[in-house]
């Protein structure tokens, strides 16, 4: 099922307390190095991020980490999986230290999530809060530095890796073009915790999306066209492209005319009012509710790009809280230090009723954006619906601040 952790397994593991010279040698290990500890498992990606932890966990280092081709549904014997890591340390004592740090994260921790119902899609979006030294010799970075260790099969992986990197201030510290030797790809993407958490996030939500609807991203004007022309009867006919615009017409996308009444148009202008209404209310604000106010103008006007290009929104979060969190405080606010939920009422601070009037006008847009997209019973872009909804449970939280603002 979507959301099930796909938990990896170690498949064999030995010891080496004194290895060979000839073997040393190869693995080109130095003279402090007297044992080393091998390990397999069925997901490289597990593994790489289990030995890394591993040299956080004891004194070790990795001297060799390599995927197997073809992945473990095609290893060709039973212990082979798709990874194979050798911890190097100077006792056997510390090697198998290791070891069990590596086994335990495997087991316990770090997992590939499933993105559909029958996991047949399968994604990796791990937080690594604190890189160890392989790692962060892999990548180049300061050791103990915040990572994202994002991969997913290969469209997915490099649709989902343009999304993260916009949604955080984040850059590319590693990348894995695919085909891998596994058929994944993705990327190692390095930046303070907070933007690697919020990189993790939208990878995780681009990858749901396509999994969700793998054709809803092609970029056509032919495709756009001919679903106009499937929308519902009522709406107004799609004009034809012509050099000299009428004034009743506009452009929907670069190279398409379209009535200024469609749902679409009626849509954008909602969202140039509530832009300019948000302006006018931060001009009165105070500054911790101007900083709330201006998460709102961004949301908006990420909103009205997104619909306008065609392409997902992606992770947002308003005042440092994501979707679920605005949703779930909006309907507890007595957990926030605010009086339960009230009515507007005439006798409130101007600048609460300002705030209660931004929250009806996203509503209005809210309704607006699902007229603009329903078709048969389904919305095409669930996530302007959603931050737009989500949007006006913020205000409303915005609201109880000023009421309780006005009470102290």
């Amino acid at each position: 099922m979507r959301g099930d952790l796909m938990r990896a397994t170690v498949l064999s593991m030995r010891l080496v307390p004194r290895v060979d010279v000839g073997l040393k040698e190869r693995l080109k290990l130095d003279n402090s190095v007297h044992a080393i500890g091998l390990l397999t498992c069925d997901s490289d990606d597990v593994g790489y991020t289990a030995i890394d932890e591993a040299t956080k966990k004891a004194m070790v280092s990795v001297c060799y980490a390599q995927s197997m081709y073809g992945g473990a549904a095609n290893a060709n014997t039973a212990l082979v999986g798709e990874f194979l890591g050798i911890l190097a340390g100077p006792t056997s004592a510390e090697v198998e230290s290791g070891l069990y740090a590596a086994q335990c994260f495997i087991e316990n921790d770090a997992s590939f999530v499933s993105a559909n119902n029958d996991d047949s899609i399968v994604y990796y979006a791990h937080l690594i809060s604190r890189t160890g030294s392989y790692l962060s010799e892999s990548c180049g970075i300061p050791k103990g530095s915040p990572l994202a260790y994002l991969i997913a099969p290969p469209l997915e992986s490099l649709y989902a890796l343009d999304q993260a990197l916009k949604a955080a201030n984040v850059r590319v510290a590693a990348f894995y073009r695919p085909p891998s030797p596994t058929n994944f790809g993705g990327g190692l993407l390095t930046g303070s915790h907070s933007d690697c958490l919020a990189a993790c996030e939208a990878f995780e939500q681009a990858v749901l999306q396509v999994a969700r609807q793998p054709l809803i991203s092609f970029p056509a004007d032919s495709c756009q066209k001919l679903q106009l022309h499937q929308r519902d009867h009522a709406r107004k006919p799609l004009l034809k492209r012509s050099d000299n615009k009428p004034e009743h017409a506009t452009h929907l996308t670069k190279n398409l005319l379209i009535s200024k009444s469609h749902p679409r148009i009626v849509l954008r202008g909602k969202l140039d009012t509530l832009q300019s209404e948000t302006l006018l209310v931060m001009c009165e604000a105070t500054q911790w509710l101007e900083r709330a106010l201006g998460d709102v103008l961004r949301l908006l006007r990420r909103i009205l790009a997104a619909e306008f290009k065609g392409e997902s929104l992606g992770a947002w979060r308003l005042d440092g809280m994501d979707a679920e969190q605005v949703h779930w405080a909006s309907h507890h606010p007595e957990q926030f230090g605010y009086r339960s939920h009230i009515l507007p009422d005439a006798k409130n601070h101007r600048i609460s009723l300002q705030i209660n009037r931004l929250r009806a006008l996203t509503r209005e847009a809210e309704i607006c954006a699902v007229a603009a997209f329903e078709e048969k019973g389904t919305v095409e872009r669930e996530d302007l619906v959603l931050a737009l909804n989500r949007l006006s449970s913020f205000l409303y939280i915005l609201q109880l601040h000023t009421g309780s603002m006005e009470e102290r």
